[in-house]
């Protein structure tokens, strides 16, 4: 398949973030593509940027965000792929393009959704889940896509030639800037592009492209203020139709003017998107990590967070298995990431804490498929009642050392979560290095064999009992807020998931999709799935 391709960047009165955005798309550009930018001003500082670089620059009567957008989807009228970026956009990789071009095929519109948002103007970006955009996993075209709930950002939009021929221009009704990108996909979904008040993003599009939210504003309070409301009642009139049930899917093109004030390069030959399977669920991931589940009771407990239902887990473990995932113990991942220094992205490493004797009742399923999973305990609790836990649900026996030997005789693998259950980020360093030595050396004798996994109770630590762990054992888990995701970040603090009782098969997808894709700087933050 071949695709002609424009990208148009929309340039407000910041010649410097204009300049950074065509700076990362130049760098990140691996096939041939039209670039056009359309100006709102062209005074000496423009125009030297536009001498820089093989860009075709338009320059228009009438300032202002959908003008801008209309210039540019007139200019592409006969292009087969269109993006509109803002100047504040930033191109991360070049697989960013071949990505959005695989994914119009299937679904016409995409709109770049940013997880990440400024604290302040002085710190950088961090990770947020807006749970307002819930977001459900979906296979469309060989890529997998988000499909989020409300509105999207206006920062990037791509569109099919379809898209453009049946949803048309942006309302310029919306004056110098309002709520045009916001009324566009509207029309995308009253066109059947996306199911009603969702859109579509890359799953992993936070890797591919960002924001530069440290850039001055376009326009400021004051003026937005001004210009908002000039289109308050277009905007008024919209939503009164909008709540009569009638719904707008083509705005046609206006009086659209612009001037060419320098002319770059056409495209000579269209964008080739090899074959491939498009059955397969190829994913582009990060090869310094796997998944690590993070389970903890499994029984009929209506309730209890932490305790998983029998057959919700088979549900669980049958649907990864269905996706052609191979489980393996922790110890199996250290000797491949020694050996191999990667992973292949279908690697799981399948745990528990605690060490509840509930494990008896599943290790039969287990076995039946060949899954051997690594089980952190608590060691002077072995055989007893979970009397450490003053939150516990309900009482829980944890295994007895026959028990563990009957585990480890069947090839499943023990780890160290301490001696009492203590949190020791609440201890001081000697009693900390007491906890896991003694831990460890209780389990090595009792199983005859090495222990080279901790899993810090409660999942705290902090990089002192990191370096106390290294003196001890090969891995150091955690669960919940902390960690890493990639073994050659933090050895001694690898981040697993944490799977709950709400969590079904396509809630756990979501999780595991977030583990592998996110950056390793900027870590998955798990919120309820009720509130994603």
């Amino acid at each position: 398949m071949k695709i002609k391709a424009g990208i148009g960047i929309l340039s407000y009165n910041r010649p410097g973030s204009l300049s950074a955005c065509l700076d990362s798309l130049f760098s990140n550009l691996p096939a041939p593509a039209t670039v056009a930018v359309s100006f709102d001003q062209w005074n000496a500082a423009f125009q030297a940027i536009a001498a820089k670089y093989p860009i075709w620059a338009l320059v228009g009567d009438t300032p202002g965000i959908p003008h801008a957008n209309n210039r540019l989807l007139a200019f592409f009228a006969d292009y087969d792929a269109i993006f509109l970026v803002q100047d504040d956009m930033r191109f991360l990789r070049p697989e960013w393009l071949e990505r959005y071009l695989r994914a119009l095929q299937a679904v016409h519109y995409l709109a770049f959704f940013d997880p990440y948002y400024p604290q302040s103007l002085d710190k950088p970006r961090h990770f947020k889940v807006n749970f307002f955009n819930r977001r459900t996993l979906e296979l469309r075209n060989g890529e997998q896509l988000w499909r989020c709930h409300k509105s999207p950002q206006g920062a990037m939009q791509a569109f099919s030639r379809k898209c453009i021929q049946t949803v048309g221009f942006f309302d310029e009704k919306f004056g110098q800037y309002g709520m045009e990108h916001h009324d566009y996909w509207l029309r995308t979904c009253n066109a059947g592009f996306a199911p009603s008040d969702h859109f579509y993003d890359l799953v992993n599009s936070a890797e591919l492209l960002k924001i530069d939210w440290g850039q001055p504003p376009s326009f400021t309070p004051e003026e937005k203020q001004v210009i908002y409301a000039q289109s308050a009642p277009w905007r008024k009139e919209l939503y009164e139709e909008s709540s009569a049930g009638l719904q707008r899917v083509k705005v046609e093109q206006g009086n659209i003017f612009w001037e060419i004030k320098k002319r770059g390069p056409r495209q000579k030959r269209n964008i080739a998107l090899p074959a491939r399977d498009l059955t397969a669920e190829k994913q582009w991931i990060f090869r310094s990590r796997l998944p690590v589940l993070a389970y903890h009771a499994i029984d009929e407990s209506p309730g209890d967070r932490y305790a998983i239902s029998p057959r919700m887990f088979e549900a669980h473990i049958e649907g990864l298995l269905s996706e052609k995932f191979r489980f393996i113990t922790a110890s199996g991942a250290l000797e491949i990431w020694r050996k191999e220094g990667a992973f292949s992205g279908k690697e799981l490493v399948l745990t528990f804490d605690d060490g509840y004797s509930d494990f008896m009742d599943i290790e039969p399923f287990l076995s039946s498929l060949g899954i051997r999973a690594t089980i952190f305990l608590p060691v002077n609790w072995v055989g007893r009642n979970n009397d450490w836990d003053r939150g516990a649900f309900r009482a829980r026996r944890h295994l007895c050392w026959e028990e563990v030997a009957h585990l480890s005789s069947m090839g499943h693998e023990f780890g160290s979560h301490g001696l009492e259950h203590f949190g020791l980020t609440r201890l001081t360093l000697e009693a900390v290095k007491s906890e896991l030595e003694e831990s460890q050396r209780k389990l090595n004798q009792a199983l005859a064999l090495p222990v080279r996994s901790v899993a810090y109770p409660f999942g705290r630590c902090n990089p002192a009992i990191e370096q106390i762990a290294g003196g001890y054992f090969d891995l150091g888990f955690v669960s919940g807020s902390g960690g890493k995701t990639d073994w050659d970040h933090a050895p001694f603090a690898i981040r697993r998931i944490p799977v709950f009782a709400g969590d079904s098969i396509d809630h756990l997808r979501l999780k595991m999709a977030d583990y592998m894709t996110l950056a390793p700087e900027k870590e998955p933050v798990w919120f309820d799935h009720n509130r994603r």
